[in-house]
């Protein structure tokens, strides 16, 4: 799997459009960095998501 960069859009199944905007460590899997920080364009809410879940749910829009 190749992560994706900061700054790429990907759109939800709601159509909400989202943004990458950093990488983070969620504690109940690994000690290094497994999740992107994803910030919803509409309101700006913050989401910590691991890599797996965003390329399975979410499709890219336009790549940084």
């Amino acid at each position: 799997m190749t992560l994706y960069r900061e700054g790429t859009l990907l759109k939800d199944c709601l159509g909400d459009l989202w943004m990458i905007t950093g990488y983070c460590r969620d504690d109940l899997f690994r000690r290094k960095p497994n999740a992107y920080v994803l910030h919803r364009l509409a309101d700006l809410f913050i989401s910590k998501t691991v890599y797996r879940i965003v390329h399975r749910q979410m499709e890219l829009v336009s790549e940084a």
